[in-house]
């Protein structure tokens, strides 16, 4: 267990936005994370958290009903959130108006090859060309396309 003076808070995500005070972390704005897990983290530490927009404390059996209250709710909103979307893509989908991301790299597969014919290497392909490394290297195995010492064969 750390001691007060030198104590360093465990390792939290965005733990910029608490502070470690005695045995407790004391947070102003939540950010989107598994709030439950932290606090049994904490809770093996023997800490709490405390929130104070909402004068919620781990600490009592009252935070602790009300931080899991709050947890059920999120994560129903979540999944209704998730089900909505899945829905409406679904209703797009039907219409014909949602046809997913468009494959931009793959559209300039014929100028990788190109590229790579002309004795340009991979890396030099996609900054030529604005596409990621790994979107050259999809193109040539899908184009079947070898490289022999630094020189692309088809």
């Amino acid at each position: 267990m750390p001691s007060e003076s030198n104590s360093r808070p465990p390792s939290i995500p965005s733990a910029r936005t608490m502070f470690w005070s005695r045995r407790s972390w004391i947070g102003w704005r939540g950010p989107c994370v598994n709030l439950l897990d932290i606090v049994d983290q904490l809770r093996q530490k023997k800490a709490s958290l405390r929130v104070l927009g909402m004068n919620l404390d781990t600490d009592t059996a009252t935070g602790r009903m009300m931080l899991q209250a709050l947890a059920a709710v999120a994560e129903h909103e979540r999944a209704s959130m998730l089900e909505r979307q899945r829905e409406g893509i679904a209703k797009a989908k039907a219409e014909g108006k949602y046809k997913g991301r468009a494959p931009t790299a793959m559209t300039k597969a014929g100028e990788v090859e190109k590229l790579l014919a002309a004795g340009v290497n991979p890396t030099d392909v996609a900054r030529k060309l604005g596409i990621g490394r790994s979107s050259v290297y999809r193109a040539m195995r899908e184009r079947k396309i070898k490289r022999v010492a630094g020189i692309a064969r088809g």
